[in-house]
């Protein structure tokens, strides 16, 4: 989560303001949401990525601060791809991404919950509001066996807390 020396970091302003035009993604989950994928990538048009721990932007070039893994991440290739479709001219991105975690494990009580918690406070900080949450997660659960009736109460709970927090989107 610290800020690479070749990285500047760049102004939020721009998704500060309600605009229609940028997406502002909130991403979480285990690995593939958290820079575990095999090539890095940096976008190419107007995304940029939000980093929790100094509550500052950054152009988006992987590993993308705010999640643990060092390798590659889908968000600055989906970045690139929804500007490019014409579907918004800006993305912020706010990964906070754990690999290898379990749903409970984010979940009100979890011991990742707190973090949900702290990334909602830093975006309420810098004036910042998601369009969307992107949750990335399933594998470890499918792995653990975890019934279908317990993911859905656990992520119902998630939910829920995001909206305490003011995280509204879809």
């Amino acid at each position: 989560g610290v800020a690479k020396a070749d990285q500047p970091a760049v102004s939020c302003t721009p998704f500060t303001a309600s605009n229609p035009r940028n997406a502002i993604l909130f991403t979480f989950g285990q690995s593939n949401s958290a820079n575990f994928g095999e090539t890095r990538y940096t976008a190419t048009q107007n995304v940029v990525n939000f980093n929790i721990h100094d509550g500052k932007c950054y152009p988006s070039a992987d590993p993308l601060l705010g999640a643990d893994g060092d390798g590659g991440s889908v968000w600055g290739r989906l970045g690139d791809q929804l500007i490019a479709s014409g579907a918004f001219e800006g993305v912020l991105i706010i990964p906070i991404g754990i690999g290898g975690t379990a749903l409970h494990e984010w979940t009100t009580g979890g011991r990742l919950h707190p973090r949900v918690k702290f990334a909602a406070q830093q975006l309420n900080l810098a004036g910042i509001v998601p369009t969307h949450v992107l949750w990335h997660q399933g594998e470890d659960d499918a792995r653990a066996g975890t019934a279908s009736s317990d993911y859905i109460r656990m992520f119902t709970a998630l939910v829920q807390a995001l909206r305490d927090y003011g995280i509204n989107a879809p």
